[in-house]
C-alpha cells in the first residue's frame, strides 16, 4: 500500500477521469485474471482545469513508466507540513526530437486549490519518464523527488528536495554506458523504503544488483551481487510484496539470454540485497511471462510454473499452472514448495483446483464436439495408465445438447450456469474417486469461474 495519494489523468472526449491506481503493466499476464477493472474517480475535474490554466498549453500530461506508483498528477506532502503539494508531469514535443523536454510542476495548495504564486518548475531534456517517486531518503521526515529521465540513449537520475517552498537539485547520475531500473519498497518493514537499482552494462549485458543511496549530495550505488543471465533490463517487471511467511521482497521477472522467462526473488537482509533462488531451478522458468500471484489467499506471492504433461490442450486454449511458495531460507536450504496445481480453461472461463491427493499425478483431456466440450479428469497411476475419475461437460446454451441436459441432469450435477454455458459433472467413477479420497463435494469445491 502506498503512503501517499496519487492521481493519474486519462482523457476521453469531454469526460476527464482521474485514475487512483495508474495504468496496469500489460507485459505481465496473470493466469488468475482475464481482465482488470480500473478503479476511477471523477471528483477532481476542477483540479485538472486549474493545472491546465496555470501551466503552458503547448505541453501535454505524461505518465511515468511506473504508473502503479505515481500518476500524471500527484498530491504529496513533500515537506511534512500537513499541507499537500501538487506535482504534475508534462512533456513538450519539439519538431527536433533531440529538443524534447520533460517538465515537473510543483504547486502549494490552500483549501484544496492551487496557489499560483508558489509554482516551481523543473525542466529536463528528455523523451520519457522511466521512473518517478517521492520518498524520504535521509530520515528527516521530508520527501525527495526522484526522477529517472531517458534522453537520447542516456540514463539520467535526478533527486530534488523541496526546501522553503523552493525546489533544489541534490543529486544527479548520468550514463550512456549503463541502463538503470529503479524500485522503491520497504523491504525490512521498518517504515523506510530502500531503493533497489538494477544496472546493466550495455557492452557486456552484465547486471549488478545495487542499493541506491544519497550521500553528501551524491547518488551512490552499493553493489551487492551481479548476474549475466538477463537479456534486456527494459523488459524486467518487478512485483513487491510478501515473498514468504515472514519476509518482504521483490519478485524479478526477466527474460533470460536463452529466451525463457525467469523469476528471481530479492530480499534486503543484513544491510544488502540478497538473491534467494537458484537461477537454474526449472521451477522459476517459463516459455513466456506469467505474473506471480497470491493464489491461496495467505498474502504471500507465489511463483507460477507452466506445465505441459498434465493436459492435451495448447497453452492458448488452457494452461496447467503449478504454484510454488518460497520457504524463506537462503543458500542450500532455499526451496520452492508446491501450494496448488490449477487447470485453467480460458475459452470457457473456469478453473479446476487440483486436489492435494492428485498433485503431480493427474491428466485432463479435452474432447471437442459441436455443441459441447468435455473435460475428462484422470488420475495418473503410471506413465502408461490413466484412471478416469469424472467429466466436466460444458454445454452451449439453446442447442439440442443443452435441451437434453435439462431433461437428464439433476441439479446436484450442475457446477455452474451463466447466460452462455451450463457446466455439469458427469460419468463419476465413485470407486476410483474413493481410492484418492475424493467425493462429489470435492468436485464442486474444486470448480471456479475465473471471472464472474
Amino acid at each position: 500500500m502506498n503512503y501517499y495519494k496519487k492521481l493519474s489523468l486519462l482523457f476521453s472526449g469531454i469526460l476527464i477521469i482521474i485514475s487512483l491506481t495508474g495504468c496496469k503493466n500489460e507485459s505481465m499476464k496473470s493466469p488468475e485474471k482475464l481482465l482488470d477493472k480500473p478503479i476511477t474517480d471523477q471528483a477532481n475535474y476542477q483540479l485538472y482545469k486549474d493545472i491546465r490554466n496555470l501551466t503552458p498549453g503547448d505541453n501535454d500530461f505524461i505518465l511515468p513508466k511506473n504508473a502503479d506508483d505515481v500518476g500524471r498528477i500527484n498530491l504529496i506532502d513533500l515537506n511534512n507540513d500537513s499541507n499537500e503539494e501538487v506535482i504534475v508531469f508534462k512533456k513538450k514535443e519539439n519538431e527536433n526530437p533531440n529538443l524534447n523536454s520533460i517538465y515537473t510542476y510543483i504547486f502549494e495548495t490552500k483549501e484544496n486549490k492551487l496557489v499560483e504564486e508558489t509554482l516551481n518548475t523543473i525542466r529536463i531534456s528528455g523523451d520519457s519518464i522511466k521512473y518517478a517517486n517521492f520518498v524520504d531518503l535521509n530520515n528527516d521526515g521530508k520527501k525527495e523527488i526522484i526522477l529517472q529521465i531517458r534522453n537520447r540513449g542516456f540514463e539520467n537520475v535526478y533527486i530534488y528536495k523541496y526546501i522553503g517552498n523552493k525546489i533544489k537539485k541534490v543529486g544527479e547520475y548520468t550514463s550512456s554506458k549503463y541502463a538503470v531500473k529503479l524500485n522503491l519498497f520497504d523491504y525490512n518493514g521498518d517504515g523506510k523504503k530502500e531503493i533497489l537499482a538494477l544496472i546493466q552494462d550495455l557492452s557486456s549485458y552484465e547486471v549488478s544488483v545495487n542499493e541506491m543511496i544519497l550521500k553528501d549530495n551524491k547518488i551512490i550505488f552499493n553493489e551487492n551481487l551481479h548476474t549475466k543471465n538477463i537479456d534486456n533490463l527494459d523488459k524486467i517487471d518487478i512485483l513487491n510484496g510478501r515473498v514468504s511467511n515472514n519476509t518482504n521482497g521483490s519478485m524479478i521477472i526477466y527474460q533470460s539470454l536463452n529466451g525463457s522467462s525467469n523469476i528471481q526473488i530479492l530480499i534486503y537482509k543484513d544491510g544488502k540485497f540478497q538473491k534467494t533462488l537458484d537461477d537454474q531451478n526449472d521451477k522459476v522458468k517459463n516459455p513466456f511471462t506469467l505474473r506471480p500471484s497470491d493464489v491461496n489467499g495467505n498474502e504471500v506471492l507465489e511463483i507460477p510454473k507452466m506445465e505441459f504433461k498434465y493436459s492435451n490442450n495448447t497453452p492458448n486454449e488452457s494452461k496447467v499452472i503449478s504454484w510454488y511458495e518460497w520457504d524463506g531460507l537462503l543458500g542450500s536450504d532455499s526451496k520452492l514448495n508446491l501450494t496448488n496445481q490449477i487447470f485453467y480453461s480460458y475459452d470457457y472461463n473456469f478453473k479446476i483446483m487440483i486436489p492435494e491427493s492428485l498433485n503431480y499425478r493427474f491428466f485432463i483431456r479435452q474432447e471437442f464436439e459441436n455443441d459441447k466440450n468435455t473435460f475428462e479428469v484422470f488420475a495418473r497411476e503410471s506413465d502408461s495408465k490413466l484412471v478416469k475419475l469424472y467429466d466436466i461437460v460444458v454445454l452451449l446454451k439453446n442447442n439440442e445438447e443443452y435441451k437434453k441436459s435439462n431433461n437428464n441432469t439433476s441439479n446436484s450435477n450442475i457446477l455452474y450456469e451463466n447466460e452462455d454455458y451450463k457446466y455439469i459433472v458427469a460419468n463419476i467413477d465413485l470407486k476410483a474417486m474413493k481410492k484418492y479420497n475424493l467425493n462429489i463435494k470435492d468436485i464442486n469445491k474444486s470448480f471456479y469461474q475465473i471471472n464472474k
